[in-house]
């Protein structure tokens, strides 16, 4: 079976732009962000593996952020941090089922650490969907999918 959530990052000549590839099998198809703000965050950034190691910091904060989330209380994952917004994924708790719903939040990007976002997951109140659906899958899939990448990104 494909990966639920799919997450590749690349080298290109765009300046850390379009270099992050994002997709939720049956939510998001194949979507382009940028990685910018996280070089912005590291301290003397050099290269791609620094990038890798902030996502991871990313998803680790996204496991954490599911693993204590409430039941029928929304929590939001950062992931696209640009100019104008941050687009997010809304986790929506019900039991061992979590629902997943892709938008965004007014809140932009340049204000959010994406190493540390905070209390990003509790504080967005304007959610916004881009598309118009969302999809249910079990809690541990979801985090499975997650861990999944985190070791993809350390191991290549």
């Amino acid at each position: 079976m494909k990966e639920l959530l799919q997450l590749e990052i690349i080298e290109n000549n765009e300046c850390r732009h379009r270099d992050l590839k994002f997709s939720i099998k049956g939510l998001i198809e194949r979507q382009e962000f940028d990685t910018y703000f996280f070089a912005v965050q590291i301290d003397d950034f050099e290269n791609l593996r620094e990038i890798k190691n902030a996502v991871v910091n990313l998803l680790n904060y996204w496991a954490m952020e599911t693993q204590n989330a409430k039941d029928d209380r929304p929590i939001y994952l950062p992931i696209d941090f640009s100019d104008e917004y941050t687009g997010c994924i809304r986790v929506l708790g019900q039991g061992d089922q979590v629902v997943l719903t892709y938008g965004f939040s007014h809140l932009e990007g340049h204000s959010v650490n994406p190493l540390n976002p905070g209390n990003y997951c509790n504080s967005i109140s304007d959610f916004e969907m881009t598309v118009n659906q969302s999809i249910e899958v079990s809690k541990i899939d979801f985090l499975n999918s997650i861990a999944h990448q985190i070791r993809l990104l350390q191991n290549s």
